[in-house]
């Protein structure tokens, strides 16, 4: 019954950040990080990251095509499969 409560919550939780929640409309320039410097988890994909300035959640950023990176696994794949080819040939 717990868990079931827990799941409900959840899914109530993801509506209201639907509706209301922010959109990350405006985002700080992409930062990089340097030698020695802790990475978080989104510029740990990357080494790269933008910083929502309304929420303060940080993204991946893709400087190459210069967005966020909305997939990590569709990236982590798709980069895989660049370094493989470059070494490759």
């Amino acid at each position: 019954m717990k868990s079931f409560l827990s799941a409900i919550q959840k899914i109530i939780e993801a509506l209201f950040n639907l509706l209301f929640g922010c959109w990350h409309l405006h985002t700080s320039f992409p930062q990089s990080i340097k030698r020695g410097q802790r990475r978080t988890r989104a510029a740990y994909l990357t080494g790269t990251y933008v910083v929502c300035l309304k929420c303060g959640k940080e993204f991946a950023y893709d400087w190459d095509e210069m967005r966020i990176v909305t997939n990590e696994e569709k990236f982590v794949l798709a980069h895989n499969a660049l370094e493989a080819q470059s070494h490759g040939s």
